[in-house]
């Protein structure tokens, strides 16, 4: 499945999140300048104390093509123009439940946040996410256009 997806689509970003066991906080609404988005989740799922959080939340609505990823992810954007455009589309979404080694695959352009954590206090229990972003934006795989 993964060569049908990203081809030959470049690595263009990678990162791990380990998140704060106190905060409980993700990473707030949000999309990346990149073609596709693939997230890991690693941490096991004991460490989940509520199985209806720790997920993703993926929006319908995508970041206008005409600005910057600089542009559109600052939170006065996302707090006016952003909210207006999640609103157009009534706030559709996937919400992707966590589980350990699970992968997600998604249109990076669209709007995402991580669903509230409720993650078991301590160091080695605390959500991990390993985020790659492959291709840049409006770039799709040859294969699939020629299907």
């Amino acid at each position: 499945m993964f060569p049908e997806i990203l081809c030959d689509l470049p690595l263009s970003a990678a990162w791990g999140f380990k998140f704060d066991d106190h905060l409980q906080t993700g990473v707030s609404l949000h999309a990346d300048a990149a073609a596709v988005n693939v997230n890991l989740w690693i941490t096991p799922d004991e460490y989940n104390l509520d199985g209806t959080t720790g997920g993703l939340v993926i929006y319908d609505a995508v970041a206008p093509s005409d600005l910057t990823f600089a542009q559109y992810n600052t939170d006065n954007y996302m707090s006016t123009e952003g909210r207006k455009q999640l609103d157009e589309y009534g706030w559709r979404n996937i919400t992707v439940p966590y589980r350990q080694n699970r992968v997600i695959l998604f249109d990076s352009a669209r709007y995402h946040t991580t669903q509230e954590l409720s993650f078991r206090p301590g160091f080695l229990s605390r959500r991990i996410n390993l985020t790659f972003l492959f291709g840049i934006r409006g770039s799709y795989c040859p294969m699939k256009r020629s299907m």
